[in-house]
Order: C-alpha cells, then structure tokens, then sequence
C-alpha cells in the first residue's frame, strides 16, 4: 500500500506494507520514502485517481503527476487557476478545485497532458477544501461555511444549498447523508439528506483548531493543529 503526502515543497509516495500482514490490513510501524515530485509552489492537498494525483499545488495551480511508476513519478500536464489552489477532488473526466477567491474551477481532465477549464463557480467565500459525492460537490468555503454545488451538468453548476457554519470551514468530507466540516472551532456534522436544506445535525468541539478531516468506517480523523490528530467517533452523528 502507498500513501501521497503533500509536503510544502513537494508530493512524496510513502510505502507503507509490513512483513506481518497484508498491506490492507496492517497498521504500519516503518514507512519508508518510495519517491518524490517537486511539485513549483506550495503543496496543500492531493487526490488520487487511478494512475494520477493530483496536487493543490497552491499558486502554482494544480499538477497533475503520473504515479503508475510510483518511485518515479512525472509531470503528466497543469492547470494555472486563477487564485491560489487549495483543494481537489476528481470525478470521471473533472477535477473540481478550489481556489480561495476564485471560488470551484471545474477543469475537464480526460487529457491529463493537456487539462482544460469547464466553468467557473464563484464561491461567496474563500474556497479551501473540497469533496465529490454523486452530482454533488461539497466545498468548504471559509467564513461562508459549506457550499453545496449540483454539478450533474459540469458545463452548467448551479448551488443547490448552503449552511453557514459558526466557524471558518476548512475541511469537508462526505459519508451517506451526512457532510462532517473542520470548522477550526470543531466538527460540524450537518445533515445533507436533501442537498437544498442541508442542517446542523451534531457538533463535536475539538480542544485545538480543526483545519482537516478524513473518514473510515465509525470514525472520523480530524487535523486539530497544535493538538494533533483527534479520533471522534460519529457511529451518532445527530
């Protein structure tokens, strides 16, 4: 198994088997460095898509790497959006990609060499992380709180709800009916069963400031600055 870990200055592949079980499985105790791309800006997040990550490289737009060679990963082309670049995610043939106040830019990848812009959705906000579930992105979007966006027609978004969160919202992940934002403050979880009236469903005040988040199974992960990573479990999430 290997993990793409977005550095400042570069992406770095980490393997991340053990010699007792399965890499599926395993908690790993030795990762070990498998090979790195330096990426031109500033790397803030990566999504990866089958032979592909794809980097928020910050000023320098979003990079899309090959990493079929994992140990030798390369440039396969670049978007240069108009602000810099938060966040991505890749549904089918378009990465959606934040770009604080350039709002969503919908980038058409089905060339990875040669990635072109679609449309342009101006967020209210500050555009910092985003997520694909089904026909809709979900994008945190600062002091704006969560936006929701219908992209069932990439050429032609449109907002289909928003909930303005009592904090800044930094990260969003999605799992069934449910959107779980580190809103600095703490966790939001917000009830997203009918997109056009999402609604705080629980909130889970983390001792630090909530800047990221990542979800497996009952739990939820969340990046909570100076006091580090805060395991919340969200088995109830009203």
């Amino acid at each position: 198994m290997l993990a793409l870990i977005c550095s400042t200055i570069s992406a770095r592949v980490i393997g991340l088997a053990t010699n007792s079980a399965p890499a599926e499985t395993s908690a790993p105790a030795a990762p070990t460095l498998t090979g790195t791309y330096d990426t031109p800006g500033v790397a803030r997040g990566v999504h990866v898509s089958g032979n592909y990550a794809f980097v928020a490289d910050g000023g320098a737009g979003l990079q899309i790497v090959n990493i079929s060679a994992p140990a030798t990963p390369t440039l396969s082309g670049a978007y240069n959006a108009p602000d810099n670049v938060r966040g991505a995610a890749v549904s089918g043939s378009y990465a959606y990609v934040t770009a604080e106040t350039a709002g969503l830019q919908i980038v058409n990848i089905a060339n990875p060499a040669n990635p072109s812009p679609t449309f342009t959705y101006d967020t209210p906000g500050f555009a910092r992380s985003v997520v694909v579930s089904g026909n809709y992105v979900y994008v945190a979007d600062g002091d704006a709180g969560l936006q929701i966006v219908n992209v069932a027609n990439p050429s032609s978004p449109a907002l289909a709800g928003t909930l303005d969160t009592p904090g800044t919202a930094y990260g969003v992940a999605v799992s069934g009916s449910y959107a779980y934002v580190a809103d600095w403050d703490g966790l939001q979880i917000i009830n997203v069963s009918n997109p056009a009236s999402p609604a705080l469903a629980g909130t889970y005040n983390t001792p630090g400031l909530a800047v990221g988040i990542a979800l497996s199974g009952n739990y939820a992960y969340v990046a909570d600055w100076d006091f580090g990573l805060q395991i919340i479990n969200v088995t109830n999430s009203a």
